[in-house]
């Protein structure tokens, strides 16, 4: 039996979270959904990358640190 590599886990998780977001998700949301506690990690790791290529968006992409900022999966 062969163990999924660091690479294949990090790949797996995003793919997931790309799907959770088919319906808008606060960052707590996701923090939770992917069990991490640190939200300066989760979007250095995460959401800014996710923004970046376009896999997720903004519901106020007018006011990004709107506390009632969602992010949903692009369609």
């Amino acid at each position: 039996i062969r163990h999924a590599t660091e690479h294949e886990i990090g790949i797996a998780k995003y793919i997931n979270l790309i799907h959770f977001c088919n319906e808008p998700r606060s960052r707590d949301e996701m923090l939770q959904f992917l069990g991490i506690s640190s939200r300066p990690y989760f979007i250095k790791i995460y959401l800014k990358p996710l923004l970046e290529s376009g896999d997720l968006e903004m519901t106020i992409p007018d006011k990004p640190k709107s506390k009632n900022q969602k992010y949903i999966s692009k369609k």
